[in-house]
């Protein structure tokens, strides 16, 4: 043979479950940070109108909070397990939501799986049902304080 082989090269494979672990977490954090950044856009926006107007009443802002979250494809049943919740400045990101982006159903295949693969590797809810997200709030809070 005129060719001589110098070195071999193996790509990693996601059939190997610690290159599509890596895989699913860093989805994970993706959609989670995702929903979370469109989540405060959304409350920030809704809260600024409110404060803009000062017509709007309380309720009138959880209203269309709500409204905000039922646009998502999701059936009444499902939509209460979905709901984001926030405490502090985390929130929790529902695994049922992030389960719906198609990159992370497409590497994991099952719920179970996805939960298999991020547990212990990504700070859950006290029930595992949520993926803490810790938002910066100081950053916004100087932004609105400009304005």
């Amino acid at each position: 043979s005129i060719y001589k082989t110098v070195f071999k090269v193996i790509y990693p494979s996601l059939k190997d479950e610690k290159y599509l672990q890596n895989a699913v977490i860093n989805e994970v954090f993706r959609a989670a940070e995702i929903i979370a950044r469109k989540h405060l856009d959304y409350r920030k926006s809704e809260y600024k109108k409110h404060c803009d107007t000062r017509i709007g009443t309380e309720s009138e802002f959880q209203q269309s909070t709500q409204m905000y979250l039922d646009d998502f494809p999701f059936s009444e049943a499902d939509s209460k397990i979905i709901q984001l919740m926030s405490k502090g400045n985390v929130i929790y990101v529902p695994l049922a939501k992030i389960f719906s982006f198609s990159k992370v159903n497409q590497l994991c295949g099952t719920f179970e799986k996805l939960s298999k693969l991020i547990t212990g590797k990504i700070t859950l809810s006290h029930d595992g049902s949520a993926v803490m997200i810790e938002m910066d709030y100081e950053d916004e809070q100087q932004d609105g304080d400009q304005n």
